[in-house]
């Protein structure tokens, strides 16, 4: 309740003069850690199956409803809406959402108890992005299996890991996926990318230290893919 009163605050203060989106919503497996506790979760899905199914598709439930009543708050922006964090516009409404406690997770408590969830979040909303880590990717294999996502999104956690990633991050291209890669991309790692991914469905979200260094990375940009 006091969160649907923040985005009717936030809504009528913006005017229309900025979007306001979804924040950053939890995923089922962040979810049931933070029932549990990181470690009991995992335990869990070993020794009492039943149980942490049950509290995870409830906390699937919680999350697909209030992400809905949250999104019927939410105010036009062009004709359309705004994934949040992330500044993509989209022609209908949308959702972000992100399972960040897999990092602790197999593949196979993956594909037992979190894949089903995925399926349901991604599958009720047409526009839909995961948020990711690259120290969850040994999941990614089953994360790609789930047909309803649209988008992936990947958080790098130093300016080298890019180059590092490049197969994963073709992967993700190639099981028809879209690719947002966020993070310090330094500029000659930029190009390098451009070489090995396609530009369609492909999405550069850098960071700069300072205002003047963003506008001369653009301005590199700008040029380099200049026709």
């Amino acid at each position: 309740q006091k969160l649907c009163e923040f985005a009717l605050v936030l809504a009528d203060f913006s005017r229309g003069r900025y979007p306001v989106a979804q924040p950053l919503f939890r995923g089922p497996s962040d979810l049931i850690n933070a029932v549990m506790g990181h470690e009991n979760a995992v335990i869990g899905f070993i020794e009492t199956p039943d149980l942490c199914r049950q509290i995870i598709e409830r906390c699937t439930r919680i999350f697909t409803e209030v992400m809905e009543e949250y999104n019927k708050l939410l105010p036009r922006v062009h004709e359309g809406w705004i994934i949040g964090l992330y500044n993509i516009w989209t022609p209908e409404k949308c959702c972000r959402f992100q399972e960040d406690a897999t990092a602790l997770y197999s593949p196979n408590i993956y594909r037992k108890f979190v894949r089903c969830c995925d399926e349901a979040i991604a599958g009720r909303w047409k526009y839909n992005m995961i948020h990711t880590h690259p120290h969850s990717f040994f999941v990614l294999d089953e994360l790609l299996q789930v047909e309803p996502i649209n988008c992936v999104q990947v958080s790098l956690d130093s300016p080298k890991q890019a180059i590092e990633l490049i197969p994963q991050l073709q992967k993700i291209q190639n099981a028809g996926k879209c690719l947002l890669v966020e993070g310090w991309i330094p500029w000659d790692t930029l190009v390098e990318l451009t070489k090995v991914l396609e530009n369609k469905g492909l999405f550069y979200q850098t960071k700069a230290e300072t205002v003047e260094k963003a506008q001369e990375f653009m301005e590199k940009f700008k040029s380099y893919f200049r026709p």
